[in-house]
């Protein structure tokens, strides 16, 4: 049947030439829903939008200079209070690192500032350390030596379900994985002096969640 024979070529000819790919994917990126550049007075309170966390020996932080160190020579952990979806990140720019001190951001943090709960990455100049807080309790998930640390690097905890992830410029520095907190959360700042309260000094904090999206692709192939 020469009709038939002629069709099944037409069709053939048709897929060789044309071919349509639909694919639908899934992109994410980091959506910013909080900041703070401390451009404001001296002050032994950050404002309104911070609290500090009193569990587990953490004192208050303290403006001067128009960034965030220790109030003494301890570790000083705020948080940002604006509840943000449990797929957060945190982030800040080292103004100051040197000697024993550390410089550090932190997610998912409780809303009861005494009985302290979050996940938090603190670096050295020559250490990254993931961490978490649990009832005021401390535990190291991971560390890292391989990188380097300085004033003006920009430093970012990403906590996705549970993988953990801090990075310095938007490279891995250290990673892992927890599952005690995965809820909604404030992210805030950790900072420890060591033995000096200019070893470790925080500027610019922005803090926000992942957001997704479905997009269609329409590959075409001749």
């Amino acid at each position: 049947d020469q009709s038939h024979t002629d069709g099944a070529l037409t069709m053939r000819n048709i897929v060789r030439s044309l071919a349509l790919l639909l694919i639908l994917s899934s992109y994410a990126w980091a959506t910013q829903l909080a900041s703070d550049d401390f451009n404001r007075s001296d002050d032994t309170d950050l404002g309104a939008q911070w609290t500090q966390y009193t569990g587990a020996g953490h004192e208050p932080c303290q403006l001067l200079d128009n960034a965030v160190r220790p109030t003494t020579l301890n570790s000083c952990s705020e948080a940002y209070t604006t509840v943000l979806p449990a797929d957060q990140w945190a982030s800040g720019l080292i103004s100051t690192l040197t000697g024993d001190g550390n410089v550090g951001v932190q997610v998912r943090g409780s809303t009861d500032f005494g009985d302290v709960n979050f996940y938090g990455c603190f670096v050295e100049t020559g250490l990254s350390v993931l961490f978490k807080v649990t009832s005021n309790s401390y535990f190291e998930l991971a560390s890292s030596a391989a990188t380097s640390w300085s004033a003006g690097d920009r430093l970012r905890l990403d906590a996705n379900g549970t993988a953990l992830g801090c990075k310095k410029d938007g490279v891995s520095a250290v990673s892992g994985r927890d599952s005690d907190h995965t809820g909604t959360g404030y992210p805030g700042i950790n900072l420890d002096s060591g033995s000096d309260l200019a070893n470790s000094v925080l500027d610019d904090f922005t803090a926000g969640d992942f957001a997704s999206t479905a997009r269609r692709r329409v590959i075409i192939v001749e």
